[in-house]
């Protein structure tokens, strides 16, 4: 391959990511273009300077829920990795042998009920995540294409 063909099929490749980044760009615009659409006459009230703060501000707090509900996902995916991999009974520990029972049964019952809230807990936050995302999409507009 010479530089001249090299240089070719660099430029052709920029040319190429130009074009795919200007139609993202467009379709961008036009989904955006629908979303003020969905207000109807109500945009005309947008006009001006006065309610951008109000625009940045909700887009703020809309873009803080997504980004809550994904962390909460990611919370239940390490829990339940953490939880599948928790022994079922508490691990016997090298001075075991010189606790009296009585200990060592408290400690296995400790165990447990701490085992039954982190399995508890995360239902809850499932249960939470799923309240949430079942929320945020009911907001989710369909395109009509």
């Amino acid at each position: 391959m010479t530089m001249q063909e090299m240089y070719e099929g660099i430029q052709k490749q920029q040319a190429e990511q130009t074009a795919a980044a200007e139609a993202a760009r467009k379709a961008n615009v036009n989904r955006f273009v629908e979303l003020w659409l969905s207000l109807g006459p109500d945009v005309m009230k947008l006009d001006g300077t006065r309610h951008d703060a109000e625009l940045a501000e909700a887009r703020g707090l809309a873009m803080a829920r997504w980004f809550g509900l994904k962390n909460m996902e990611s919370q239940i995916v390490r829990e339940t990795q953490a939880l599948a991999g928790r022994p079922k009974d508490r691990p016997a520990r090298h001075d075991d042998d010189r606790l009296p029972d009585r200990t060592i049964e408290k400690q296995n019952a400790e165990w447990l009920d701490q085992t039954r809230y982190l399995r508890d807990s995360l239902e809850a936050l499932k249960a939470e995540a799923k309240a949430e995302r079942t929320l945020l999409e009911g907001y989710i507009v369909k395109s009509k294409k």
